[in-house]
């Protein structure tokens, strides 16, 4: 199979890595925008959106690019490069993933085409504080008096809460778990912000007979909906994880490559080299399991099962390269102002981020019995 990008796709790579290094050249000037509400750049966020790149997985009709999958996975994984804090997977593939699969053609023109130009940054309010990983909503609910819909309940975490323009909402109906748009200025809502350990913002937003607007034509169950959007979203994740290791990776072997230690480069004792080498084989088997699940989505398969696996061994990879690259620093690895502690950081929110590893073990373990039994070759 042939896994090379087409010359489109390199220039959209090219496009945005471009764009995301020249934003953040050095690891200084993320710790100084990540210290600052909202947490990310203001002008990155808009020169994204000239780009095209905020409206890439939308329809066109809807004010987006037509794009797919894998360009998708292409600026995922730039943002990983360089940990930008932009919330491309938690806006974009999430959020606006929501509206474009659920909404009615007036909500996804609305809320789409604002998103696309930047002028718009949803967020998905869905985890609540005892549900773990769980992809129906019990604590927050959905009342109707006619036509109108209030919410009551909490949601926290809620990424990007506290600064989103529109908030799309889970909540428990009738018959599952339905989704609607909660507008920022809404009576009975409040939103208390705070940072997150890697640099990020988080909320927590409680619904006191809030008025909502189903999302789409009824209130119906959406689980549906919400569980192929969260598939999406995690092989993203998982492409922004893959830029992450990779700068970790490199970061750490041109240390070893010229940090000196007894008057020669730390890579000439062979058992830091090794290690190195581990590092490299669990980003390649991370990036392969990735990859794969990208090519589910692209051939439009249910790529549930696929984003478990590809979770499982970005969490995995994550981990080892996260904890080595500290390691194999020293001392320096462990001070804040160094680089590698953050991607490790960055790696270990993701690893959280719609389930971790062992939330996905779990998933797949029980899955094992619904496949079939290969019968033996003659």
């Amino acid at each position: 199979m042939d896994f090379q990008l087409d010359s489109e796709q390199e220039a959209l790579r090219d496009a945005v890595r471009g764009l995301l290094a020249k934003a953040y050249d050095t690891s200084e000037t993320r710790r100084a925008v990540t210290k600052q509400d909202p947490g990310w750049s203001d002008k990155t966020w808009q020169q994204l959106a000239e780009m095209g790149v905020l409206g890439l997985p939308f329809a066109e009709d809807d004010g987006g690019m037509g794009a797919g999958p894998a360009e998708v996975a292409i600026v995922a994984e730039e943002i990983g490069r360089v940990i930008a804090p932009e919330p491309f997977v938690e806006a974009v593939v999430l959020a606006g993933g929501l509206i474009a699969a659920a909404g009615t053609a007036e909500q996804r023109s609305e809320a789409l085409g604002a998103l696309a130009e930047g002028t718009l940054v949803p967020a998905f309010a869905h985890t609540e504080p005892t549900s773990r990983y769980e992809l129906t909503a019990t604590g927050v609910t959905a009342t109707s008096d006619g036509n109108a819909w209030t919410l009551n309940g909490v949601k926290e975490p809620v990424l990007g809460g506290a600064r989103a323009d529109l908030l799309v909402v889970s909540a428990a109906v009738d018959g599952g778990t339905g989704l609607f748009l909660v507008q920022p200025d809404a009576e009975g809502l409040s939103r208390t912000g705070y940072a997150t350990f890697d640099g990020g913002r988080a909320a927590r937003v409680a619904f006191d007979g809030t008025p909502a607007t189903p999302l789409g034509e009824t209130e119906a169950d959406q689980s549906a909906v919400i569980a192929a959007t969260v598939a999406r979203a995690q092989i993203a994740y998982g492409h922004e994880a893959l830029g992450a290791m990779d700068t970790a990776l490199r970061t750490t072997t041109d240390y070893l490559k010229t940090r000196k230690q007894f008057g020669v480069p730390l890579m000439t004792f062979q058992a830091l080299t090794f290690r190195a080498a581990d590092m490299y084989v669990s980003l390649e088997l991370a990036r392969s399991t990735v990859t794969w699940a990208t090519l589910v989505l692209l051939d439009g398969g249910d790529a549930t099962e696929a984003a478990s696996r590809a979770k499982l061994q970005v969490s995995k990879a994550g981990r080892h390269i996260g904890q080595e690259a500290i390691q194999l620093h020293g001392g320096i690895g462990m001070t804040a102002e160094y680089s590698v502690g953050h991607y490790t950081s960055r790696l270990t929110a993701i690893d959280h981020a719609l389930g971790d590893g062992r939330h996905h073990l779990n998933q797949l373990v029980s899955s094992l019995g619904d496949h079939t039994v290969v019968d033996p070759l003659p």
